[in-house]
């Protein structure tokens, strides 16, 4: 036999081997798919008994529930116990725990804000103080994830929880004993005057308190004020609870105006009217939004513009319309199931279509960020479809609230490098050692935080300290924006997220805008 031949039949020789080999030694297992269980307990059994490493079925069985969603719509979602500890505070606009806000700052838990009347501050606790210990356990430089901080001091009202605190000024560890109670979530983060005639509110999230807030804020303004214009900023707003969003549009429509309305395949139409509520009928609105805009506060802000009852001002909103039922699962996690879809008054679908799959969609989303150079990511994705306003004025759909007025971003600053040095850990962990060195000599010059708004300027050198080398790339005709920008954080972390606004706000062009707007109305 030929050398070639010889090495031609080894292979098939060794082919076969092979084949034989298999069948021999893997024949297939019954398989038996006919149970009452489903095929897909059978395929998860199966492979936690026979697959190649170690795989438990409970890991199996999430993951499947998961992918199964994801297939479905971005927004329907598998929330496990931790999830939902995490997602359901914000819409209770409550939660039972000592009243605190943290951060971790280099592996080190920092109080950045102590809620008032609270456990923590009837205990005397203070915004930069560190936890140490959580009942006698050390926490400190120990890499524990945030949720389990949260787990450590959250619990049932009358329930006590012992920390040991680290102060500025203070060489030995300060221990404090607290009973936990229930904690209020304020879902209005400023509300002021900004000129004699305009009011400003900011709503952070609508939680089932968010109404009762707004009006109480609202009411306010009018009684010390006599207010025309009001600004409402929902920029950053991810949403949260409908009827809390349907009540705060209804405090400025006519009775009988639609609100919302939603719609799926196995939920008929359900409307939601306005029922007439005088507070604000006699001002003058703008609504200031953004991509981070979302959900409820779409809902506001279509309204507002479909009943041609505000100005909207801003970036084209996120586009979440998608109506979701939570579902409890035995083992207390949960299913939240898309079940229907919000639409405008006008009958714009508030949803951002997803038909060409998950990662196409939060792409789109992402690229729409970064690119505020031109209007082109703001308009590029509205549809031909004409939608018309009570007043005839013509509307596009296609996802989110197109803005009336567009503004492509809030500072006059390169968004990258606004991103690069102001979103860096580094940056953030240099402001936390400043106003944690700085917090006492400051609120001793400033007392409070009107104060600190208009009088405090941050030099260059406290500058270089927080931005380190980022300092010398930010432009010289820039200074001055980021300089006042890094001047809001510092106040926000001093004194609260409205505190933020009144320093930020002369140079917020969103703002400056709507601002313009009012004025030229005459009203």
């Amino acid at each position: 036999m030929k050398r070639s031949n010889l090495f031609i039949w080894i292979g098939i020789s060794l082919t076969i081997g092979i084949i034989l080999g298999w069948i021999l030694n893997n024949r297939q297992p019954k398989f038996n798919l006919s149970t009452n269980e489903g095929k897909i307990y059978e395929i998860i059994k199966y492979l936690e008994e026979n697959y190649v490493d170690s795989v438990s079925y409970k890991q199996l069985e999430d993951l499947s529930i998961e992918k199964l969603l994801s297939s479905l719509d971005p927004h329907s979602t598998y929330l496990t116990k931790e999830d939902i500890i995490v997602s359901t505070d914000p819409v209770l606009g409550e939660f039972e725990g000592i009243g605190i806000q943290f951060r971790m700052v280099k592996d080190t838990v920092t109080i950045i804000y102590v809620i008032p009347y609270g456990p923590a501050s009837r205990k005397g606790l203070k915004a930069g103080d560190k936890i140490i210990e959580v009942n006698g356990n050390p926490i400190a430089g120990q890499k524990i994830k945030d949720i389990e901080i949260v787990k450590m001091l959250k619990g049932p009202k009358g329930t006590k929880v012992k920390l040991g605190i680290k102060r500025e000024g203070y060489d030995e560890i300060l221990h404090y004993e607290l009973t936990r109670d229930v904690i209020p979530l304020f879902t209005i983060d400023a509300a002021f005057l900004i000129n004699p005639q305009t009011g400003y509110i900011r709503i952070n999230s609508f939680s089932s308190n968010t109404a009762e807030e707004f009006k109480s804020a609202l009411k306010d303004l009018k009684n010390q004020y006599q207010i025309k214009n009001l600004i409402i900023d929902l920029r950053d707003n991810g949403g949260g609870v409908l009827e809390s969003a349907v009540e705060i549009a209804n405090i400025f429509l006519p009775k009988g105006a639609l609100i919302v309305y939603i719609e799926g395949q196995h939920r008929p139409r359900k409307d939601f009217y306005a029922w007439g509520d005088t507070l604000g009928n006699d001002l003058n609105v703008a609504v200031l939004v953004n991509q981070f805009t979302a959900s409820a506060s779409e809902i506001v802000a279509g309204a507002l513009q479909d009943n041609d009852r505000a100005t909207i001002i801003g970036r084209r909103t996120f586009g979440k319309g998608l109506v979701q039922e939570q579902i409890m699962l035995k083992d207390s996690t949960a299913l939240r199931i898309t079940v229907a879809r919000y639409y405008t008054p006008s009958g714009r679908c508030i949803q951002r279509p997803y038909d060409e799959g998950y990662e196409k969609y939060f792409l789109d989303y992402y690229e729409s960020i970064l690119d505020t150079t031109s209007l082109h990511s703001l308009i590029k994705n509205i549809d031909t479809v004409k939608y018309y306003t009570v007043n005839g004025r013509v509307v596009y759909g296609n996802g989110g609230i197109m803005p009336d007025t567009i503004v492509i971003k809030d500072y006059d600053v390169p968004i990258l490098s606004y991103s690069k040095i102001l979103n860096s850990q580094t940056f953030f962990d240099q402001l936390a050692d400043f106003v944690q060195n700085n917090r006492q000599e400051l609120l001793k010059l400033y007392p409070n935080e009107d104060d600190f708004a208009k009088q405090y300027k941050i030099s260059d050198q406290q500058m270089k300290t927080l931005l380190g080398d980022s300092y010398y790339h930010i432009g010289t005709q820039y200074k001055n924006t980021f300089a006042k920008i890094i001047t809001s954080y510092i106040a926000r972390e001093i004194y609260s997220p409205a505190a933020y606004i009144k320093v930020s706000y002369p140079i917020d062009k969103c703002i400056q805008t709507a601002l313009e707007i009012l004025k030229a109305s005459g009203k």
